[in-house]
C-alpha cells in the first residue's frame, strides 16, 4: 500500500472517527493526571506524553501508514492499558491507606482493651500496617509492584524453611492480613458514649466495627477482597 502525501488528508468519517477516538485518549490522560498525580509538572508532561501518542496514531492514519481500523485498535489499546494502569494505582493508594489504618487499629486495641489485647492482635496489625505502609509506599514513590516488606519476607522464609515455596509465605501473609482485620473489627473496645470516672466494665464494651462507620467498613471489606484476589493468584502459581 503506498502512503499518502503529507498534504493529502483524508477528509472522511474514518479519519474523523480516529482524531476524535485519540482526542478522548488524551482527556482521559488528563482526568487520570488530576486523580493519580499531585505535581502540577508530572502531570503536564503525563497528558502531553499520552497526546503526543494520539497525534502519532493520527498522523499514521493521515498518511496512510495505518488503516483507521489499525488505529482505532491501537487507541483502544492505548485506553485499556491506561485504565489498567489507574486499577494498579488504585490499589496501591488502597493498600497503604489501609496499612495505615492497621497501624492506627492497632493502637487502639491496645489503647481503648487496656492492653490486654496488644499480644493478641494489637502488636500483629501495627506490624502488618508498617509492612504495607513500606511496600505500598515504595510501590507508589518508584512505579514499581514488586516491592517485599521485612514482614512479607519473613513469612517467605518461614515457608522455605518448611519446604514451601515463597508463594505459599505470601499466601499465609494474605490470610493473616485477613485475620487481623477480621479481629481489628471484632475486638471489643469501649463504647463512645460510655463514661466512667474509674474502670470501665463489661457493658461498656462494643465490638469495634459499632464505633467505625459504614464507609470505613466498606473499605475494609474492599480491602479484604483485592486482599483474597490477591491470595488466589498466588495459589495458582507453579
Amino acid at each position: 500500500m503506498s502512503g499518502r502525501s503529507e498534504h493529502d488528508v483524508p477528509w472522511d468519517d474514518d479519519f474523523w472517527e480516529v482524531s476524535h477516538a485519540a482526542a478522548r485518549l488524551t482527556q482521559y490522560a488528563c482526568e487520570v493526571a488530576v486523580r493519580c498525580l499531585d505535581d502540577g509538572m508530572l502531570r503536564l508532561q503525563f497528558t502531553q506524553e499520552m497526546a503526543y501518542v494520539g497525534k502519532g496514531i493520527v498522523e499514521d492514519v493521515r498518511t496512510g501508514r495505518k488503516t483507521p481500523e489499525q488505529g482505532l485498535i491501537q487507541i483502544r489499546k492505548e485506553h485499556v492499558e491506561l485504565g489498567l494502569q489507574v486499577i494498579q494505582y488504585t490499589k496501591l493508594v488502597a493498600g497503604l491507606a489501609a496499612g495505615v489504618l492497621q497501624v492506627a487499629g492497632g493502637v487502639a486495641v491496645c489503647k481503648l482493651t487496656a492492653g490486654f489485647a496488644c499480644a493478641t492482635g494489637g502488636i500483629a496489625l501495627v506490624q502488618h500496617g508498617i509492612n504495607a505502609i513500606y511496600e505500598n509506599g515504595r510501590n507508589i514513590i518508584q512505579r514499581r509492584d514488586d516491592t517485599v516488606g521485612p514482614l512479607r519476607q519473613g513469612y517467605q522464609e518461614i515457608a522455605k524453611a518448611l519446604g514451601g515455596k515463597a508463594s505459599h509465605g505470601n499466601v499465609a501473609y494474605g490470610i493473616a492480613d485477613m485475620a487481623l482485620s477480621v479481629f481489628g473489627v471484632t475486638t471489643l473496645v469501649v463504647s463512645r458514649d460510655a463514661w466512667r470516672l474509674y474502670r470501665y466494665i463489661r457493658a461498656d464494651m462494643v465490638p469495634a466495627y459499632k464505633n467505625a462507620g459504614a464507609g470505613l467498613i466498606g473499605f475494609e471489606l474492599g480491602v479484604n477482597v483485592m486482599t483474597g484476589e490477591l491470595i488466589w493468584v498466588e495459589l495458582n502459581k507453579e
